[in-house]
């Protein structure tokens, strides 16, 4: 038997957070939730937005003009600045 912590912090000691298990619990645990690790933030679309917006206009780009450069429909870019989706990191990454 060993203790599973079940937020799989070992610092958590608390008795709410503990649990007697088999090794083979214990690494199912670890496989179901992420092996303990926090899970990666995901951009507020709106802030990401937001700051597209204002990179855009200090380069004095329309939405068109980043659409092009982007590879991209400016209707893609008016969701993205109005929060409406997220887009992919390399297709931001082409409009550099």
């Amino acid at each position: 038997m060993v203790c599973r912590h079940l937020d799989h912090n070992k610092q958590n000691n608390h008795i709410e957070n503990l649990r007697w298990g088999t090794p083979l619990e214990n690494a199912h645990d670890q496989k179901t939730n992420n092996g303990g690790k926090r899970k990666k933030r995901t951009p507020n679309p709106t802030r990401l937005g937001e700051r597209i917006k204002r990179f855009r206009k200090q380069k004095n780009m329309s939405q068109g003009d980043v659409a092009k450069k982007a590879a991209m429909t400016q209707e893609y870019i008016s969701d993205i600045e109005t929060g409406t989706l997220t887009p992919w990191r390399k297709r931001l990454d082409r409009a550099r």
